[in-house]
């Protein structure tokens, strides 16, 4: 008789401090989410929260550093990242994230 054990989960999760480097653009709004669901509520004023409505680009240029985002209504990029990844992979997301928003802000 073989003894099953589950899988051993260890799910990254992002801290504060990773997703700290995503909120301070000036045009993220508001970073949240529960576990590994987060959102990007993207903004063209902090002040009035008028929405940031070329999602689009922030989208093209996560997906040229090889990272796929999801858009979730008209100004907000949904994170969803498989149950398995690991930390290194989730650092690497969030890099290419901060990266996509500093190309399309040099834009603005």
């Amino acid at each position: 008789m073989s003894k099953f054990e589950g899988p051993k989960i260890v799910t990254p999760i992002p801290g504060p401090k990773a997703l700290g480097v995503i909120e301070w653009h000036k045009i993220v709004g508001d970073v949240r989410g529960r576990g590994l669901m987060i959102a990007v509520d993207l903004v063209k004023d902090r002040e009035t929260k008028e929405r940031f409505l070329d999602l689009d680009h922030i989208l093209v240029e996560a997906h040229k550093r090889g990272l796929i985002l999801l858009p979730c209504g008209i100004n907000c990029i949904r994170v969803a990242p498989p149950l398995i990844v690991n930390q290194k992979q989730m650092e690497k997301g969030l890099d290419i994230i901060e990266q996509s928003i500093s190309v399309v802000e040099k834009r603005l």
